[in-house]
């Protein structure tokens, strides 16, 4: 086999070279578009190739803007008031008739407000054993007396669980929304062992139900974040 000179030798590193850059170039394209879909956020923005005619965004007028929703009128009314006429138009200053009467409805949550109740708790002792017995009322969130007397509401301690277990909130959130809303001074603290409380209370539920699932005889995940 004849030996190859420098020129030979030069030209075939320099195309060997070629054939390995368009090899790098055609395994680099697929790599970043696979990286790029990654860190693409999810539907509808997760479209690879996006439409060549999309169609114009928001509701269609005419027969394609589908139903109309609209506010139910409510089956029961608590409250009633009436608009008056004013005595000129606010116009020009004329004098206004009365030519009907029409009726609008509002549904408002109302005014919250602390509730603030006293449970005066009999206590006596067992004439048998000794034992301390003391009364407890449905509405009693607790048992506690002394130090330990003013307690959170059953109603309260609810919405605050539901606020930091439901929606995520976090201890200080919850606080702020209880004050600002209801008036309810209560600490960080406070509402974590309340928290506390009432999930040691709702166990016994929590362990049926994981009995009930683990004999189920199939389980399907909710597999949304």
């Amino acid at each position: 086999m004849p030996q190859e000179t420098d020129a030979e030798k030069i030209a075939r590193l320099e195309r060997k070279i070629a054939q390995l850059e368009a090899e790098n170039e055609r395994l680099r394209r697929p790599l970043e578009e696979a990286l790029r879909a990654v860190k693409r956020q999810a539907a509808p923005f997760s479209r690879r190739f996006p439409k060549a005619h999309p169609r114009p965004p928001g509701r269609k007028a005419g027969h394609g803007y589908g139903p109309k929703a609209y506010r139910v009128v409510p089956a029961e009314v608590e409250q009633s008031f009436e608009a008056p006429l004013p005595g000129r138009c606010p116009q020009c200053g004329g004098r206004v008739v009365e030519t009907g009467v029409v009726e609008q409805y509002q549904t408002e949550i109302p005014e919250p407000r602390v509730e603030r109740i006293r449970f005066r708790v009999r206590v006596g002792r067992c004439r048998r054993c000794g034992c301390r017995v003391q009364g407890r009322h449905p509405r009693q969130s607790s048992d506690a007396v002394g130090s330990a007397a003013s307690q959170l509401g059953l109603r309260a301690v609810a919405l605050a669980t539901e606020l930091n277990k439901g929606f995520g909130l976090p201890y200080g959130k919850t606080a702020a929304i209880l004050e600002q809303a209801f008036g309810l001074a209560v600490t960080r603290g406070g509402l974590c062992r309340a928290i506390a409380r009432a999930g040691r209370k709702a166990e016994p539920n929590y362990r049926r139900l994981i009995a009930q699932v683990r004999s189920s005889p199939s389980v399907t995940p909710h597999e949304t974040g």
